[in-house]
């Protein structure tokens, strides 16, 4: 693990809680909603960090190649010709390492520091946006809506009735 990790606040640090420890279990971290009220250890647990740490340097290297038009073999899995053996001893062995220093890490104060600057920076986000999306209401202006199907086609389209009968008829 880089020493900077956990220490300092780059962008490549806010790009990976975003992209992409953000996108590890989506639906039970709910990061988006979450970040702007808890802290980064708050929502992930080092079990989260280390596998999304862990995904992205088993892939990396799959990844840049694919773009020079070469595909290279993942560095700790292999789902060629079928093969879905899952993680491989090495793979496993830095995973675990990876949480254990997670957890040393996130007790450091430094870590602790920059969760509160990443947590400040997501509320100021956030605070923004609610400032703008309150000037726009008293402007007139709101967020477009999802319409209904009935709202963009009418009761009396043809489509309409057509999609009304076939799910009536599937839930039957």
């Amino acid at each position: 693990m880089h020493e900077d990790y956990r220490r300092k606040n780059s962008p490549e640090f806010k790009y990976f809680m975003k992209r992409i420890l953000g996108a590890v279990s989506p639906k039970q971290t709910d990061f988006k909603r979450k970040s702007v009220r808890m802290t980064i250890s708050n929502i992930f647990t080092p079990s989260d960090e280390a596998f999304a740490l862990l995904f992205l340097y088993n892939d990396y290297d799959s990844w840049i190649n694919t773009t020079k038009g070469t595909r290279l073999r993942k560095k700790f899995t292999d789902g060629k010709s079928g093969n879905k053996e899952g993680w491989s001893n090495e793979g496993q062995d830095l995973y675990e390492y990876l949480v254990s220093e997670l957890e040393e890490r996130r007790e450091e104060q430094q870590s602790k520091e920059l969760e509160m600057e990443i947590l400040k920076m997501y509320q100021k986000q956030n605070g923004n946006r609610k400032q703008q999306d309150k000037e726009e209401n008293k402007e007139g202006k709101t967020r477009k809506r999802k319409r209904t199907l009935v709202e963009i086609l009418g009761e009396d389209d043809e489509d309409y009735k057509f999609f009304m009968e076939y799910n009536k008829n599937e839930q039957e």
